[in-house]
Formats: C-alpha cells, structure tokens, sequence
C-alpha cells in the first residue's frame, strides 16, 4: 500500500471516528430553530393546560358550578386568543416574528402568576384573558419560521415535531401540575408554571433567531380583510377546518374534564391522575405526533391528499373508543380507551396545516395557521369544555354529578364522525394545481 494510501485509510478512519460528533453538531444546526420554537411550545402548553388537573380544587374553593368551570378552561381563555390571533398572525407576516414570540412568552409567564394570586372566580378569569391573549402569537409566528426554514416534502415532520410540545406541556401540567398542587396547593402551582418562563423570555431576546422569508417582497400584497377573504374562498379549506375544529370540540371536552370525571367517580387523588394522563398525553402524543408526521410526509409525498386521508383515520378511531371509555364502568378499561383518541389527536393538526401552506403563498403562512387556530379554538377550546360542563349541570339533579358527567362524556364521540364525514368532502374540492407546482418545483 502506497503511503497516499496510507494516509487515506488513516483519514478514513478519524473521519469515522469523529462523524457521530459531527453529524449531532450538523443536526443541531440545521434544527435550532426547530427545537427552540418547540420548547417555547411546551411552556405555552405547560402554563395553559395545568389549570385543567386544579378544576376541582377550584370548584371548591370559590364554589362554582361545573358550566362555570367550563367557561373558565374553554371560552375565557379562547374569547381573547382567537380576538388577537388574527392580528398577531398579520404582524407575523409583516414583522420580526423571533421578538414576536420573546414578548409573547414574557405576557403569559407573568399572566399565569398572576392566576396563582386570584382571590376570586372574576379575577382569574381576568387573569386567564391575559394568558390568552399572551399566548395569542406564538404558534402563527413560530409556523410561518417554520413554513420558511422547512421545504415542503419535509414540513409536515417539522410541524409534528413543533406539535409534539403542545403534548410535552401539557405532560407536565398534568403530572407537575398535579403533584404540587397536593403537597402545597393549586395556588403553587400557578407559580411553579409561570415564573421560569420570564427566564427562558430574556434567553429567547437574544438568541432566537429570525429566518429568512422565502418571498420577502410580497409582504405587503394583500390588506388583512383580503387575506382572511383569500383563505375562506378556498372551499377544501372550510370543510377541513371546519371538521378539524369539530374533532377539538370533543378531544378538548374528554381532556379537559377526564381529570376531573376520574377524582369524582373513582377518588383518584390529583397527583395519581396526574401522572397517568401525564404519560398519556405526554408519551402517546409525542409519539403518535411524531409517527404519524413522518408517515404523512412519507405517503404525502406520492399523493398529498394524505395530508386529509391521515386525520380522517384519526376521527374515525377516536369516535368508537371515545363511545366505549364511557359506556365500561372500569377505571382501567376508561383510562385505556381514552388514552386512543387523547394520544392520537396531536396528529392530525400538522398534516392540515402542511397541507393548507401548501395551496397558500408565504405571506399567507402566518395567516392560514391564525385562521386554523380561530376556527379551532373557537369551536374546539371554546365551546368544547363549556359543552360539557352545561350538559353535566343539566344532568345532575337526575344523575348525580358523576353520572352526569360520564353520559356528558359518551356524548363526545358524535362530534368525531360529523368531523371525519366532513374531512371526506373537503378531499373532493382539494385544489390540484398546488400539486401540480410542487411537482415543477419539488425544492419548494
């Protein structure tokens, strides 16, 4: 062997040995912007999911009715945050989205303490006003950097991946959530939540970073009202979102009021169901996110029409097992049969909203999430928990509390066959020269 070859071989080999490292520093390049925007998720999720596992306490302490509860976890969260989204997503199509995100999450963090100091029902309702309206930004901006950092035969595994956190949040408060408010109160853990996230706010000022915009000069193209009109005249649009925000109608209700339907009808302490949902929500939401984010990119990829195909499945898995958690009067068969449709509806959001970038031009990115995120929170966030809890009231004089609860409950599982049948009809009005530019120009 000639010592060129000597030297080769010798190179080879220390290449071989230093390509792990290498290969994690060229991920974490290539993928910090990704990551940050996702552990601003999970702060985002974390700080507006713990008030769910801290209902009962609540409901004791100021003694409300459970469509008062409702109202609180629900609408007057919602009210604000779909109020402001607009608004924040057509600044994040205009404006420095990175500082955007920074102030937002500053808003929140403080807003979430301040639910801790609430003395009254109005006041952390107030307190939750500033949630919303703190947390308002933080996803359009976060998917628009997305949308341009990404290409598309890789966006939907992006979004997966950003979705994932909404899970590892609400993880979190659950099982944190949960715990701390049995040793030292549901005030505490308001606290806990809120305060770390002022520290990661004046991390994210200084090391966030803005991306380039694909198409920068066309900003400035459509007025607001034009971009909101642009979006609902495409008619596949209407009818997915509008079945996507039926299927969080009834996800939103089994998650929001599952903790407490599980310490009514079988005691469990908080901290217990905590961290039962905790991993359910955490674990299975992760991975369902993130596996059926790289199936759909993977299918997408030969027909796009499995970006509607995938959370069609989703709906129509949800809807049986939702039915039967309620209908079997046995905490471990519930908790297993809630875990499918709980888990498995952190995968259907980014298959839409890829989906959706995909028939919008970029500086509508932000725009089309906002409107996503309207018609979800709305009718999903909003109107789903606040359901629940007015059909329970209704019920309970003839049921009791828990028994009302359960049959409010079952109900749910309705609400995830309308959204799959109108999934079906959206495919049938889904835009085809979207797909035909991706194919001219597969590195969009």
């Amino acid at each position: 062997m000639s010592p060129h070859e000597d030297q080769a071989c010798i190179d080879s080999q220390i290449e071989c040995k230093e390509s792990p490292l290498t290969r994690l520093k060229s991920f974490l390049k290539r993928h910090s912007l990704l990551i940050a925007l996702t552990g601003v998720f999970v702060l985002n999720a974390l700080d507006r999911q713990i008030l769910i596992i801290l209902l009962e306490d609540i409901k004791q302490e100021f003694t409300l009715s459970d469509s008062q509860l409702g109202l609180l976890s629900g609408f007057a969260f919602v009210a604000v945050y779909i109020t402001m989204s607009i608004p924040a997503a057509y600044l994040a199509d205009r404006k420095n989205r990175s500082k955007l995100i920074t102030l937002a999450l500053a808003m929140w963090s403080i807003m979430t303490v301040l639910c801790g100091t609430a003395q009254n029902y109005l006041q952390l309702m107030l307190a939750r006003f500033g949630v919303g309206i703190g947390e308002s930004p933080c996803t359009p901006a976060a998917h628009s950097m997305i949308a341009d950092t990404y290409p598309q035969r890789h966006r939907t595994t992006a979004l997966a991946f950003y979705g994932s956190g909404y899970f590892a949040g609400a993880f979190l408060g659950f099982a944190l959530g949960g715990w701390i408010a049995d040793q030292y109160g549901w005030r505490a853990a308001f606290f806990a939540v809120g305060a770390p996230g002022l520290i990661f706010a004046v991390l994210a000022w200084f090391f966030l970073k803005e991306p380039a915009r694909r198409t920068p000069t066309s900003s400035n193209t459509l007025s607001f009202i034009e971009s909101i009109t642009a979006l609902w005249k495409i008619r596949a649009f209407r009818w997915y979102v509008t079945g996507g925000s039926l299927a969080i109608f009834g996800y939103a209700g089994l998650m929001t009021w599952l903790p407490t339907f599980m310490i009514r009808e079988y005691g469990s302490s908080k901290a217990e169901i905590g961290a039962i949902l905790g991993l359910i929500v955490g674990l299975g939401g992760i991975s369902a996110a993130m596996g059926f984010g790289i199936l759909t990119d993977k299918l997408a990829s030969k027909d796009r029409r499995w970006n509607l195909w995938i959370p069609i499945l989703i709906f129509s898995a949800s809807a049986p097992a939702t039915a039967a958690a309620f209908l079997i009067q046995d905490m471990t068969l519930t908790l297993l049969l809630c875990a499918i449709p709980i888990a498995v509806s952190s995968a259907f959001s980014a298959p839409m909203i890829s989906i959706s970038q995909q028939i919008v031009s970029s500086n509508l990115h932000g725009m089309v999430t906002a409107m996503i995120f309207l018609c979800n929170n709305l009718i999903g966030f909003g109107l789903g928990p606040l359901a629940v809890g007015m059909v329970s009231d209704y019920l309970t004089p003839e049921m009791g509390e828990a028994a009302a609860l359960r049959q409010s409950l079952e109900y749910l599982s309705l609400f995830f066959v309308v959204a799959a049948c109108m999934v079906i009809v959206s495919v049938r009005y889904l835009p085809q020269d979207a797909h035909e530019e991706i194919q001219q120009h597969p590195e969009n």
